[in-house]
């Protein structure tokens, strides 16, 4: 079994699904404070062994702990990403808002700025002649970091994702629908 997966579980077994973690050359590497003994992560972790790096400090030290601790931050932006109800999904690791699972539907989100506003995150996508929804199409996005000088920068690059109209997986139509290939109005494109 790989050792990530070992850790998996054991996290599993403190009744935490937490990802904002990476294992890497037999060394556990989180933003969290291992040295708190309230941090659930001590659970796994001898404190005898915690050793405290400056950021700075690791990804300075090579190209290798460079890509280390972009992994480690997009780890911790999934974690907080699953706060806000939103998921990352696929090989492609785009992250989109979570449809429920049991009962897809469309979903709207409040949020304050100047004003308190609501946004749909998640759009049914309804065939107008058969009257059934072909798919989902939910507000996504694309994520990289970028260090320049000494700060890191989180770059957000908006797109879409299109599910099946089970509400998760991804629709075998999506790059139609992306380039505006067809709308709700036709039929999807006969597989060959």
């Amino acid at each position: 079994m790989k050792k990530s997966k070992m850790v998996r579980r054991a996290i599993r077994n403190y009744n935490s699904k937490a990802v904002d973690w990476l294992l890497h050359e037999n060394c556990f590497y989180t933003f969290k404070n291992l040295n708190d003994d309230k941090e659930p992560f001590r659970n796994i972790v001898d404190k005898g062994t915690v050793t405290s790096i400056g950021c700075k400090e690791f990804y300075d030290s090579g190209e290798d702990n460079k890509r280390v601790f972009k992994h480690l931050l997009r780890n911790t932006l999934m974690e907080l990403c699953k706060i806000k109800q939103i998921e990352c999904y696929g090989k492609k690791g785009i992250f989109r808002f979570a449809n429920n699972s049991k009962a897809p539907s469309q979903k709207r989100v409040k949020w304050k700025g100047k004003n308190e506003s609501t946004k749909t995150v998640i759009f049914e996508m309804i065939n107008k002649k058969e009257l059934h929804i072909i798919c989902f199409r939910s507000l996504a996005f694309r994520s990289s970091f970028i260090n320049i000088f000494d700060d890191w920068f989180l770059v957000l690059n908006p797109t879409w994702s299109f599910t099946n109209p089970g509400g998760y997986h991804q629709s075998r139509f999506e790059s139609a629908y992306m380039s505006g290939g067809y709308s709700a109005h036709s039929r999807p494109p006969i597989p060959q």
